[in-house]
């Protein structure tokens, strides 16, 4: 009896020494977990504010070379649009920006990609496709924002600016499906 009470006690005490380890690493362990948690929706709000820079300075360089290259007068007047409310954006995000001291880390390549070599109908076409495919990524990432965003003042940013990223879209698409008509109603392939 006395061998079975020892093993009992010497069972207990190892199995409290285990419990208290397991709490003690929890401890020590558990405010990473909410570090992590912290960066993660930190890194959120950066990466939207990253691509929303970029694609907003993107539509504005992108709408000037537009206008002046384009042939098609409703390209060229969607172009001035897109210059018109993206700098608008651009000015009201930036200032946002400023008052949360947030940097945006924007690497800005020239994305008009082989658009400089096309002309007339071609560039009016490419113009307009790069803008549906464009938009429909801009509307989903400021979706996203508006759902996720950690930080309130860009969670409203971009909620307040989807309507206008969403009419754009529209427009492109009309546009664009314009321009796939030629002159007898019919799509061209």
């Amino acid at each position: 009896m006395c061998k079975l009470s020892s093993k009992l006690k010497t069972m207990k005490i190892k199995f409290h020494s285990i419990i208290t380890l397991i709490a003690m690493i929890a401890f020590f362990i558990s405010p990473l977990f909410f570090i992590g948690a912290s960066q993660t929706s930190d890194n959120h709000d950066q990466n939207f504010v990253n691509e929303a820079v970029k694609g907003g300075k993107d539509e504005v360089e992108m709408g000037n070379i537009a206008r002046t290259k384009a042939t098609n007068v409703r390209v060229k007047n969607f172009a001035s649009m897109m210059i018109r409310d993206h700098t608008k954006a651009n000015n009201e995000l930036e200032s946002l920006l400023k008052s949360e001291g947030i940097t945006p880390k924007v690497d800005m390549k020239h994305t008009m990609n082989d658009m400089g070599n096309k002309t007339g109908n071609d560039f009016d076409h490419s113009y307009m496709s790069m803008m549906v495919n464009d938009h429909n990524k801009t509307i989903n990432l400021f979706n996203t924002e508006s759902k996720e965003g950690k930080n309130a003042k860009l969670k409203n940013f971009a909620t307040k600016t989807l309507p206008i990223l969403k009419m754009h879209l529209d427009s492109a698409n009309a546009i664009y499906n314009s321009l796939k008509m030629n002159t007898t109603g019919q799509k061209i392939k």
